[in-house]
């Protein structure tokens, strides 16, 4: 019902103030673990993308880009970045496009400010490697 859906975007909203950090490291390792439900992976990969980045301008895009650089330590965004690329190369397609967006996000973020600039060779890497795979099947 729409209470609870509020009451649950509540949580989760309290949850991503409360400790940036945790928030993304829950949410990247839902995304790229294959135990979970595929909707509850593709809901955490939503979230991980929006928790980075929320739009293409204004105060909630600079508040959260800003967070990401500031707040969220090296360690936990090259933990994110890591594990955003393991899901790019999951069997659950709707799972590895939902971390495409996050990819993007990531990189639309990271990029400008000169962080992440191994990402193009790392695509190619998981490509190639994406290549090598669906040739052996």
């Amino acid at each position: 019902d729409a209470q609870s859906q509020r009451s649950a975007e509540q949580q989760l909203q309290a949850a991503e103030a409360s400790n940036p950090s945790a928030f993304l490291c829950a949410c990247a390792h839902l995304l790229a673990g294959t135990a979970g439900a595929s909707a509850a992976r593709q809901l955490a990969g939503i979230l991980l993308k929006n928790a980075v980045c929320r739009g293409k301008v204004g105060p909630l895009h600079r508040a959260a880009e800003q967070r990401w650089h500031e707040e969220v330590s090296e360690d936990t965004r090259i933990s994110v970045r890591s594990s955003v690329c393991v899901a790019l190369v999951d069997d659950d397609v709707a799972v590895a496009s939902i971390a495409a967006l996050a990819t993007a996000r990531i990189a639309a973020v990271d990029i400008p400010a000169g962080r992440w600039l191994q990402l193009p060779n790392q695509l190619q890497a998981l490509a190639s490697l994406g290549a090598r795979t669906s040739g052996q099947k």
